[in-house]
């Protein structure tokens, strides 16, 4: 949509070449997303982080990624990490952990060798701008641009240097699995689903981009591999 278009075009700006450039590493094509209407201020999607243990059942939890749009022009825009049942309603927020060292396994998008949270932070609302930006419709849910402060724009130029690495050393390049948009149904069904057609959500099409299809199918099939058991 036109503010969230708006908004990226002015990330890519701010971060200004040859940085702008190595976005096309950041691995779309493994954003999981799902719908969301159990926080009402929120958007009406959210993205998959990982899975924590819960120390007190000993149970272990799908987490996900939230963002709260600003309320004034260029203001900040929060982002929430935060398991929920949707069973029983229940929400648990870690806003204030430091989700990094919590976490038993990360969701292949935002899967670093060095991961800190505020890599994690940039790179989910990169996300996030991405994607409502490719939403169409009548409804805007991004209404006024969100700040990008210097601290996004460093977390986001180190996780696409992290990405470049790791591709140039470890990964051919491959085309776009596919230019359509999806987004998962339930959250549970998101995470323990083997099935291959919502296992990966493409939120923009790129051109060729230094990904292997094997791998991302890999790394995403363990992924959810590891989260089915964890159902069990």
């Amino acid at each position: 949509m036109a503010v969230a278009s708006a908004n990226l075009a002015r990330l890519r700006e701010l971060l200004g070449e040859p940085t702008a450039s190595t976005l096309v590493y950041t691995p779309l094509d493994y954003v999981v997303a799902s719908p969301q209407t159990h926080e009402r201020f929120a958007i009406s999607f959210m993205f998959l982080f990982g899975t924590i243990q819960d120390k007190s059942t000993g149970r272990q939890e799908r987490i996900w990624v939230l963002l709260y749009p600003p309320r004034e022009n260029n203001g900040p825009a929060e982002l929430q990490f935060q398991s929920y049942d949707a069973t029983s309603g229940t929400c648990n927020r870690f806003a204030n952990e430091n989700i990094s060292t919590m976490m038993m396994e990360i969701a292949p998008a935002f899967k670093f060798k060095r991961g800190s949270r505020a890599k994690y932070e940039s790179l989910a609302k990169y996300y996030f701008l991405e994607k409502l930006a490719s939403q169409k419709g009548d409804v805007e849910e991004l209404q006024v641009e969100m700040y990008i402060s210097r601290g996004m724009l460093d977390g986001l130029k180190n996780a696409c240097t992290e990405f470049k690495k790791q591709s140039e050393t470890e990964m051919p390049f491959r085309e776009p699995l596919s230019d359509s948009v999806t987004l998962l149904g339930d959250p549970d069904e998101a995470a323990c689903s083997p099935r291959s057609e919502f296992s990966l959500v493409i939120l923009t099409p790129k051109a060729s981009r230094p990904v292997s299809s094997t791998r991302a199918m890999l790394h995403v099939t363990l992924f959810f591999a590891i989260l089915m058991v964890v159902a069990i």
